[in-house]
């Protein structure tokens, strides 16, 4: 069977859609929420503290991942 070249190729990997509202996992296993995604900039918060912290949405990607669900 010959393949059919569209010309078409995807280009890189997806990543998941940060929203309002969601719950990422750091690499120690600490949960934060998201706050705000504006501008490639993504506001969270730290379970247990107050204060918000940001990150550019590139690097926020690279050192979190989604959670499905917490459990408490």
């Amino acid at each position: 069977m010959k393949k059919k070249n569209t010309g078409l190729i995807a280009s890189g990997l997806s990543h998941p859609e940060i929203r309002q509202g969601d719950k990422w996992r750091d690499g120690w296993g600490d949960i934060v929420t998201v706050e705000s995604y504006r501008f490639n900039r993504v506001t969270f918060i730290r379970d247990g503290y107050l204060s918000p912290c940001t990150l550019n949405e590139s690097r926020f990607i690279k050192e979190f991942n989604p959670v499905g669900e917490v459990m408490p």
